[in-house]
Protein backbone atom coordinates (compact mmCIF):
# COMPACT_ATOMS: atom_id res chain seq x y z
CA UNK A 1 0.00 0.00 0.00
CA UNK A 2 0.96 3.49 -0.76
CA UNK A 3 -0.42 7.06 0.06
CA UNK A 4 0.44 9.58 -2.07
CA UNK A 5 0.50 13.61 -1.40
CA UNK A 6 -3.25 13.86 -2.02
CA UNK A 7 -3.82 11.71 0.60
CA UNK A 8 -2.27 14.08 3.55
CA UNK A 9 -4.81 15.85 5.65
CA UNK A 10 -3.77 19.20 7.04
CA UNK A 11 -5.21 19.19 10.89
CA UNK A 12 -3.21 22.49 12.30
CA UNK A 13 -1.20 25.33 10.86
CA UNK A 14 1.82 23.90 9.17
CA UNK A 15 1.32 20.08 10.53
CA UNK A 16 0.33 17.59 7.90
CA UNK A 17 -0.41 14.09 8.70
CA UNK A 18 -0.97 11.30 6.79
CA UNK A 19 -1.90 7.55 7.15
CA UNK A 20 -2.31 4.23 5.34
CA UNK A 21 -3.88 1.19 7.10
CA UNK A 22 -2.87 -2.07 5.68
CA UNK A 23 -4.43 -5.45 6.60
CA UNK A 24 -2.04 -8.75 6.26
CA UNK A 25 -3.72 -12.08 5.59
CA UNK A 26 -3.28 -15.13 8.32
CA UNK A 27 0.17 -17.00 8.24
CA UNK A 28 1.17 -20.02 10.22
CA UNK A 29 4.84 -20.88 11.47
CA UNK A 30 6.20 -24.34 11.59
CA UNK A 31 9.88 -23.36 11.56
CA UNK A 32 12.16 -20.74 13.10
CA UNK A 33 12.67 -18.44 9.62
CA UNK A 34 12.43 -14.70 9.67
CA UNK A 35 10.31 -13.77 7.04
CA UNK A 36 8.34 -10.69 5.58
CA UNK A 37 4.58 -11.13 6.24
CA UNK A 38 4.02 -7.54 3.74
CA UNK A 39 5.43 -3.77 3.55
CA UNK A 40 3.87 -0.28 3.56
CA UNK A 41 5.11 1.84 1.56
CA UNK A 42 4.58 6.02 2.45
CA UNK A 43 5.55 8.60 0.04
CA UNK A 44 6.76 12.20 2.28
CA UNK A 45 6.79 15.35 1.29
CA UNK A 46 9.65 15.88 3.15
CA UNK A 47 11.60 15.06 5.44
CA UNK A 48 10.20 14.05 8.69
CA UNK A 49 9.08 10.98 11.05
CA UNK A 50 7.10 8.74 10.37
CA UNK A 51 4.99 6.27 13.48
CA UNK A 52 4.20 2.63 12.85
CA UNK A 53 2.12 0.58 14.80
CA UNK A 54 1.38 -2.11 14.28
CA UNK A 55 -1.28 -5.26 15.88
CA UNK A 56 -2.61 -8.31 15.76
CA UNK A 57 -2.64 -12.15 17.81
CA UNK A 58 -1.08 -15.20 17.64
CA UNK A 59 -2.61 -18.61 18.62
CA UNK A 60 0.25 -20.68 19.86
CA UNK A 61 0.14 -24.44 20.12
CA UNK A 62 2.58 -25.21 22.94
CA UNK A 63 4.75 -23.63 25.62
CA UNK A 64 8.51 -22.79 24.97
CA UNK A 65 7.38 -20.83 22.28
CA UNK A 66 7.33 -16.97 21.07
CA UNK A 67 7.79 -14.97 18.09
CA UNK A 68 9.74 -11.97 17.11
CA UNK A 69 7.75 -9.57 14.98
CA UNK A 70 8.98 -5.70 14.10
CA UNK A 71 9.52 -3.59 11.87
CA UNK A 72 12.43 -2.85 9.64
CA UNK A 73 13.72 -0.87 6.04
CA UNK A 74 14.67 -4.94 4.26
CA UNK A 75 12.73 -8.06 4.40
CA UNK A 76 15.33 -10.39 6.84
CA UNK A 77 15.87 -7.99 9.62
CA UNK A 78 14.48 -6.25 12.50
CA UNK A 79 16.43 -2.77 12.16
CA UNK A 80 13.94 -0.49 13.22
CA UNK A 81 12.41 -1.76 16.05
CA UNK A 82 10.83 -4.92 17.72
CA UNK A 83 9.20 -7.11 20.32
CA UNK A 84 8.63 -9.99 21.64
CA UNK A 85 5.55 -12.73 22.32
CA UNK A 86 4.67 -15.91 23.65
CA UNK A 87 6.07 -18.35 26.27
CA UNK A 88 9.74 -18.54 27.12
CA UNK A 89 9.60 -21.96 29.00
CA UNK A 90 7.41 -24.80 29.54
CA UNK A 91 6.59 -28.08 28.32
CA UNK A 92 2.58 -27.56 28.07
CA UNK A 93 0.83 -28.59 24.72
CA UNK A 94 -2.34 -26.55 25.13
CA UNK A 95 -3.37 -24.33 22.88
CA UNK A 96 -3.54 -20.38 23.83
CA UNK A 97 -3.40 -16.92 21.94
CA UNK A 98 -1.91 -13.45 22.60
CA UNK A 99 -2.22 -9.99 21.46
CA UNK A 100 0.55 -8.83 19.60
CA UNK A 101 1.64 -4.81 19.46
CA UNK A 102 4.68 -2.76 18.48
CA UNK A 103 4.41 1.12 17.75
CA UNK A 104 7.86 2.79 17.09
CA UNK A 105 8.74 6.17 15.20
CA UNK A 106 11.74 6.57 12.60
CA UNK A 107 13.13 9.56 10.59
CA UNK A 108 12.25 9.65 7.17
CA UNK A 109 13.40 11.14 3.83
CA UNK A 110 11.36 12.81 1.17
CA UNK A 111 10.38 10.47 -1.28
CA UNK A 112 8.81 6.70 -0.58
CA UNK A 113 9.68 4.99 1.83
CA UNK A 114 9.45 1.13 2.80
CA UNK A 115 8.73 -0.83 5.94
CA UNK A 116 8.43 -4.21 6.18
CA UNK A 117 6.72 -5.77 8.99
CA UNK A 118 8.43 -9.31 9.67
CA UNK A 119 8.05 -12.02 11.83
CA UNK A 120 10.49 -15.30 12.99
CA UNK A 121 9.43 -17.96 15.40
CA UNK A 122 11.08 -19.40 18.43
CA UNK A 123 10.79 -22.50 19.54
CA UNK A 124 12.69 -25.89 20.31
CA UNK A 125 9.96 -28.01 18.76
CA UNK A 126 9.04 -27.94 15.56
CA UNK A 127 5.87 -29.55 16.60
CA UNK A 128 5.03 -26.19 18.09
CA UNK A 129 3.47 -23.91 15.71
CA UNK A 130 2.38 -20.51 15.64
CA UNK A 131 -0.64 -18.91 13.61
CA UNK A 132 -0.78 -15.03 13.72
CA UNK A 133 -4.30 -13.51 12.02
CA UNK A 134 -5.31 -10.11 10.92
CA UNK A 135 -1.76 -8.46 11.18
CA UNK A 136 -2.78 -4.43 10.98
CA UNK A 137 0.19 -2.00 10.50
CA UNK A 138 -0.08 1.61 10.15
CA UNK A 139 2.51 4.54 8.72
CA UNK A 140 1.72 8.17 10.14
CA UNK A 141 3.94 11.16 8.46
CA UNK A 142 4.53 13.94 10.76
CA UNK A 143 6.63 16.81 9.32
CA UNK A 144 8.44 17.64 13.02
CA UNK A 145 9.15 15.24 16.09
CA UNK A 146 6.25 16.71 18.64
Amino acid sequence: NTLDLGEFKQVESGIEFGFIPFNINNSSFSDNNLRSMGSITLDAPAEGFVVLPASSSAVFFGDDTSIRFGFSTDNNSFNIARNLSGRLDGSGTLRYRKAIQLTCTTPVSQGANTFFFNVQRNASDDSNTVNIDNIYITAMYFPNRY
